[in-house]
């Protein structure tokens, strides 16, 4: 791998990262709307249905914006558009060792407000293809009650859902945790934290803990049950 192969990995590495659980936004994706409408709220049995969807997470375009500033610099990214009968395209292009190097996607527009949207949705799925937002796609929420009027209801938390660490503050906070109670011989301590994490972030953290806190740490977990990674 030469110098540039190196840098070219590194960017990505920081386009593609999470973003704070704060920025991340949820939309209904997929209902039962339709089924539930025809045969009016009840199953064949006559029991009642459910009003189920699933969420969708997202992120703003400015969130988008501000990942490329923070990462490229401001100057070193543009985005042009072209528009066409039924998709708006977006480029996203980004200055690499001198040259502009561009990667494309779209999203349909209808009316004035549509276009807006149209444009945004545009704007992000180019970046998706820089790695900006990709993890998201890879949320595997279930389909879910929604209230009477099909939205989300107000305790749903949608970090739970979300692959991987959330941030690097969470990441590192866990990881010191475990090496904490590793040090301590701490199986309580090693045995909560292990079981508050998802199995993505349980294989994360293992990868990055030393042959001999991995040794530890698979003794404590074993005298609190919780040995099956």
């Amino acid at each position: 791998m030469n110098d540039n192969d190196l840098f070219s990995t590194n960017l990505l590495d920081e386009l593609s990262g999470t973003f704070n659980p704060d920025d991340i936004h949820w939309r209904i994706g997929s209902t039962n709307k339709k089924a539930y409408e025809r045969n009016n709220g009840k199953w064949a049995d006559g029991n009642a249905m459910k009003r189920e969807g699933m969420p969708l997470a997202y992120i703003d375009a400015r969130n988008v914006m501000q990942r490329l500033d923070d990462v490229m610099g401001a100057a070193n990214w543009q985005d042009s558009y072209q528009d066409s009968p039924k998709r708006l395209f977006c480029k996203i292009e980004l200055r690499l060792d001198g040259e502009w190097v561009g990667k494309t996607d779209g999203a349909g527009d209808t009316d004035f407000e549509g276009q807006k949207g149209g444009i945004s949705d545009a704007f992000k799925r180019a970046a998706v293809k820089w790695g900006v937002g990709r993890y998201l796609y890879e949320c595997k929420t279930p389909w879910m009650e929604l209230t009477e009027r099909w939205a989300l209801k107000k305790d749903f938390d949608g970090s739970i859902y979300l692959p991987g660490f959330s941030s690097k503050m969470a990441k590192t906070k866990s990881w010191n945790a475990l090496k904490d109670a590793a040090a301590e011989d701490d199986a309580l301590k090693c045995g909560e934290t292990w079981r508050e994490l998802t199995s993505d972030q349980q294989k994360e953290l293992w990868k990055e803990l030393s042959s001999g806190q991995r040794s530890t740490i698979k003794k404590l977990l074993a005298e609190t049950g919780d040995d099956d990674e």
